[in-house]
């Protein structure tokens, strides 16, 4: 065992697929006792990092990941104990899942908001990691009723910082966030912020490029709701971002987001979102538009050729 355990903190293991079926599970008591007694024997944080990135061999390896983070995270945010090895981790710790970030984040969930942000600018302080990234995992953490306590979270936020967190969540690709911060927007002047800055800007604005770059408002799991939020914002300076508009409807047809054209067309040129619509094939979608744009006259007549 202690052979295995020396192996972990190797810098140089890459397990083959065949050592990788010999380790086929790890004992989880041994392997937090092993986690503690080399914390307490002050381990350099970069053959704890080690240890994270090498567990991987092992079947039972989310298991493992989760009692090391927990170790490691309990014990810093109890008494600071491990803070240089809870600091480099969250700094150097690249798996996508089941991280030391992740990890802190559902901890902080259960502490009062102004607790929580103490220990986010703290380790903001230490790592320099992204103060916004940071909240946005904190909120992506919420498993139970998560749009009430985003909502709640974000309450005391001037508008600024809800901007701020509004383009990470596009940033950071959260649609768990984003969705919250769209149907809210109408809150205290938001929607007008967001307004302004695109009227201002166009298509340079920050969270106009993050539309383009992004799939996240044009996809299925996007309620009507969402859709109807974005759009309304959307329309209201359509001619100042014509560009964006331009990028999120040919995105949608790539990716045959028909409902989100449906959505879309207020603010393009109606024969060209009949055509786009056309190739979906949905009767029901093609009469529905029809009936909503029969007045245009760039539709008005083609009802007999369709």
């Amino acid at each position: 065992m202690n052979l295995i355990f020396d192996s972990l903190e190797s810098s140089s293991i890459k397990p083959s697929l065949t050592q990788a079926k010999i380790m086929q599970q790890l004992d989880l008591k041994f392997f937090e006792q092993f986690i503690l007694t080399r914390l307490n024997e002050d381990i350099p944080p970069h053959l704890m990092l080690n240890i994270v990135r090498n567990i991987i061999c092992y079947d039972n390896f989310q298991e493992l990941q989760l009692a090391l983070n927990n170790i490691i995270v309990t014990s810093y945010l109890a008494n600071k104990k491990y803070e240089e090895h809870f600091l480099y981790l969250l700094k150097y710790d690249k798996r996508k899942i089941s991280n030391i970030c992740s990890t802190t984040m559902w901890h902080l969930q259960f502490l009062n908001r102004s607790d929580a942000i103490k220990h986010i600018n703290y380790i903001v302080e230490k790592t320099n990691i992204d103060y916004y990234y940071l909240l946005i995992k904190l909120m992506e953490s919420y498993e139970e009723a998560p749009n009430i306590k985003i909502a709640l979270f974000l309450d005391d936020f001037e508008l600024e910082q809800r901007y701020r967190i509004l383009i990470s969540a596009l940033k950071y690709n959260s649609d768990k966030v984003f969705f919250p911060l769209i149907t809210n927007m109408d809150d205290c002047g938001f929607s007008d912020l967001i307004k302004s800055k695109l009227y201002q800007e166009g298509d340079s604005n920050y969270f106009a490029s993050l539309l383009r770059d992004t799939s996240i408002c044009i996809e299925p799991r996007a309620s009507q709701t969402h859709m109807s939020h974005l759009i309304n914002i959307l329309h209201s300076v359509q001619e100042r971002i014509p560009n964006t508009i331009n990028a999120l409807f040919q995105k949608s047809k790539e990716k045959k987001y028909w409902n989100f054209i449906m959505h879309l067309a207020v603010c393009l040129p109606k024969k060209e979102v009949l055509k786009a619509i056309l190739q979906s094939d949905n009767q029901i979608l093609i009469e529905t538009f029809y009936k909503k744009y029969a007045n245009d006259p760039a539709i008005r007549g083609l009802m007999p050729f369709i």
